[in-house]
């Protein structure tokens, strides 16, 4: 409950959900992009972003479609690998939350032709959002 809630978080104690639902952000993409091209971004929660050690100076991720599970994987980019049809380098946005003192949010821009491929649009729209023991985060169409 809220209450018990309030209460671990005073006591220091933070309880990681390890699955849950979200809204993928759809919206006209801007500058020169063409008129039907749309912006598709994923805000993670916070303590999810501090389980992949994401922070200001280190944001950069991978992000893998895997198109016979019909998901995306986001990891932390640790080490370097080669990029290609099915995995590309992103770097997080990590920007202040107006509403909360030393609180981040992170948010990732997912490539539209993926995020198309799997189904995602305008109506479309709630993710199903997973993060995995090794540490990684699996994002599926609802």
């Amino acid at each position: 409950s809220f209450l018990a809630y309030n209460i671990r978080k005073r006591l220091g104690e933070f309880i990681v959900m390890t699955e849950r639902y979200a809204k993928i952000n759809v919206r006209k993409a801007g500058g020169k992009a063409s008129l039907n091209t749309y912006k598709y971004q994923f805000t993670m929660p916070a303590l999810w972003a501090r389980e992949l050690e994401l922070s200001r100076e280190s944001r950069n991720v991978y992000v893998k479609l895997d198109s016979e599970e019909q998901q995306l994987v986001i990891i932390k980019a640790s080490e370097e690998k080669e990029v290609n049809d099915t995995l590309k380098l992103l770097k997080v946005n990590v920007r202040d939350d107006g509403h909360h003192r030393n609180y981040l949010k992170f948010a990732i821009d997912l490539p539209p032709l993926w995020m198309k491929q799997l189904g995602f649009n305008l109506e479309e729209r709630t993710a199903y959002i997973i993060l995995s023991s090794e540490q990684e985060i699996i994002l599926k169409k609802a």
